[in-house]
């Protein structure tokens, strides 16, 4: 992240901030791992970075999962999911296909 920042690698940094927010996800630290998507999500989508804006909304997405905030967590994958298919990246975007179902109607 130091590195991206120093040369102004906006897609690096977006990147990092994204691998750096699993971090207190896992550590149940939810307000700093939604800080963190958050601040990459506004780069990404700055910079038209689509595959990583898709990224950061499914995260965002699972974390208001957690935090039982069904309509919003509803909201962000289903632009996360849109992102994914318009890029052809099916795998992810069967990643959040799958949480909508969990998210049941």
């Amino acid at each position: 992240l130091e590195i991206d920042t120093k040369i102004g690698n906006e897609f690096g940094v977006a990147r990092d901030l994204g691998n750096l927010s699993l971090i207190p996800e896992v550590r149940g630290e939810l307000d700093e791992a939604e800080r963190l998507n958050r601040e990459a999500l506004a780069i990404a989508e700055r910079i038209g970075a689509g595959v990583l804006v898709a990224g950061r909304l499914c995260n965002l997405g699972e974390i208001a999962m957690v935090r039982g905030r069904r309509g919003e967590a509803r909201e962000l994958l289903v632009r996360a999911e849109a992102v994914f298919a318009k890029l052809g990246v099916e795998k992810s975007r069967l990643v959040c296909v799958k949480r909508l179902e969990e998210l049941g109607s």
